[in-house]
């Protein structure tokens, strides 16, 4: 699971400055097709963000001390605001708030899935 997760931020990290950067070589053009374009594309990303972040917290002990999930949820909703609002200082990109609702909504469905789905760590350590 944390190789997808790896994965998961990597496609997250390169699309996001690829679209900063205005596509250059049309590397994003294929979200056209897609049924809902843009925003289905911010739904999908976050919310394998959120499933395979979920099920590594759920699922990892750090020497002992259990992550608190929500608080770093939480966090990586923030960074997602910040990065949606950070769009306003790019001449080729605009603050969407339907982008940043469907980001979050699918942070926060793909957490709950791992939250209902993932095995928990045991406490033994």
């Amino acid at each position: 699971m944390k190789l997808l997760l790896l994965f998961t931020i990597f496609v997250i990290l390169a699309a996001t400055i690829i679209a900063n950067l205005g596509d250059p070589f049309g590397w994003l053009s294929f979200v056209e097709r897609i049924p809902g374009k843009d925003m289905t594309g911010h739904f999908l990303l976050y919310q394998m963000l959120g499933l395979t972040l979920s099920f590594f917290l759920r699922t990892t002990s750090f020497n002992g001390i259990r992550s608190h999930a929500l608080m770093v949820l939480i966090g990586v909703a923030l960074l997602v605001t910040g990065e949606e609002l950070s769009q306003v200082f790019f001449e080729n990109r605009s603050f969407s708030f339907t982008d940043l609702s469907a980001s979050l909504m699918g942070l926060a469905s793909g957490a709950y899935a791992a939250w209902i789905f993932a095995p928990r760590h045991s406490e033994e350590g």
